[in-house]
C-alpha cells in the first residue's frame, strides 16, 4: 500500500517539476513562511488560479498549516505531507516519531498513522533541492462531518470552515465519550502527548474521523519545537 502511495506522490511531484510555473511556485511555497493570512497577500490572483487549476486537474486539494504543506488526493487513502524548508525543525518527522511512541504505549488507535516515504530530489537550474515527504492516513476533517459526529450540544464549535472554534478541552471532552472505559481514557493520552512527546498544539482542526467514524488526532507534532525536542534525543 505505501509503495503505491509513494509512487503516486513521486508522479505528482514529477508533474510539478515539468511545469516551470508550478515548479517556481512550489519552491516559493516550500521556502517561504506560510500561514493562512500570508497566503492572502503573497500569491497574485493569476498565480493562485494557475496553482488551483493544476491541483484540480490532478485531483488534489492543497492546504497548509504553520509548519507543513498537505496534499490531499481524491483517490488515495493517505495524504502527503511536506515540511516547510524555511523551518529548521521537521514537524512531519515529529509526527512519525509520536506515532511510533504511541504504538509502543498502546495509544496508536487515537492517532492517524504517519510514515516517511523518502526524499524527493530535483534541480532548479544548477541548484539542487531535496525534501522529505510523508504519508498520513486520510481522515474526514470537514466541519460539517465533525459537527454531525459531535452532536447538537457541540455542533456550534464546528460552524467555521476550518473547525478551529473548538479548543483542546472541547476536543478531549468529545473524544472522551468515545474512548472511555478501555483501561485508559483520552485524558491519559493527552497527558502522555504533552509530557512524553512535548506536543501541545491541539485544537478543533487537529482531529478527524476515519472511515468507521472513529475520532483520531491528525496533526499531532505540536509547534515551537527545537533541537531539544524528545524526538531528537
Amino acid at each position: 500500500m505505501l509503495y503505491e502511495v509513494r509512487a503516486e506522490a513521486v508522479k505528482f511531484f514529477n508533474d510539478i517539476m515539468k511545469d516551470k510555473y508550478m515548479k517556481r511556485m512550489f519552491i516559493t511555497r516550500m521556502e517561504a513562511p506560510h500561514d493562512r493570512e500570508d497566503e492572502k497577500f503573497t500569491w497574485h490572483k493569476s498565480a493562485r488560479r494557475y496553482w488551483d487549476r493544476f491541483m484540480k486537474e490532478h485531483g488534489v486539494f492543497a492546504t497548509c498549516g504553520a509548519s507543513k504543506a498537505v496534499f490531499v488526493f481524491e483517490d488515495m487513502d493517505y495524504v502527503i505531507k511536506v515540511p516547510f524548508a524555511n523551518d529548521s525543525f521537521d514537524y512531519c518527522y515529529k509526527e512519525v516519531w509520536v506515532y511510533k511512541e504511541a504504538v509502543e504505549a498502546g495509544y496508536d488507535e487515537v492517532f492517524a498513522p504517519c510514515y516517511i516515504l523518502g526524499h524527493y530530489r530535483f534541480y532548479d537550474g544548477d541548484q539542487p533541492f531535496m525534501f522529505p515527504f510523508y504519508a498520513m492516513l486520510k481522515l474526514d476533517c470537514s466541519g460539517k462531518s465533525i459537527a454531525r459526529w459531535a452532536g447538537d450540544s457541540n455542533a456550534h464549535l464546528y460552524n467555521s470552515k476550518e473547525s478551529y472554534d473548538a479548543d483542546s478541552d472541547d476536543v478531549v471532552e468529545m473524544m472522551d465519550d468515545y474512548y472511555g472505559g478501555d483501561g485508559w481514557n483520552i485524558y491519559d493520552v493527552v497527558d502522555w502527548l504533552y509530557d512524553h512527546c512535548d506536543a501541545s498544539d491541539l485544537h478543533g482542526g487537529n482531529f478527524g474521523l476515519n472511515k468507521d467514524g472513529r475520532p483520531m488526532f491528525v496533526d499531532y507534532s505540536g509547534y515551537g519545537c527545537s533541537s531539544f525536542d524528545p524526538c531528537m534525543r
